[in-house]
């Protein structure tokens, strides 16, 4: 459910659209994948990284992955919103494996 949205947005043409697109929504682009993946490590922090840990999780709040989620859905549209619970879903595995 995580992965297919986001693999049929780049077969679908998302690797010709990036290569049109202006340097600065490449840059956006960087940037979000940047803040997306540091709020999902934030929110699902492995424990033992902190001292404020309940249950293996963050004490911070899981509406904090709400701000990449929509920015991603605002800025970047649907494809936004794939990679960005692409890349919560990757955190959140990794992190309860770890």
């Amino acid at each position: 459910l995580v992965f297919v949205p986001a693999i049929v947005m780049v077969l679908g043409g998302g690797r010709a659209a990036l290569r049109r697109a202006h340097p600065a929504h490449r840059v956006e682009a960087v940037l979000f994948a940047v803040a997306t993946v540091a709020v999902a490590v934030l929110v699902f922090a492995p424990p033992g990284l902190e001292e404020g840990l309940a249950a293996g999780l963050s004490r911070l709040p899981f509406v904090l992955l709400l701000a990449p989620l929509l920015w991603g859905a605002v800025r970047l549209g649907a494809a936004g919103a794939s990679f960005s619970l692409l890349g919560m879903a990757t955190v959140a595995l990794w992190s309860s494996v770890a």
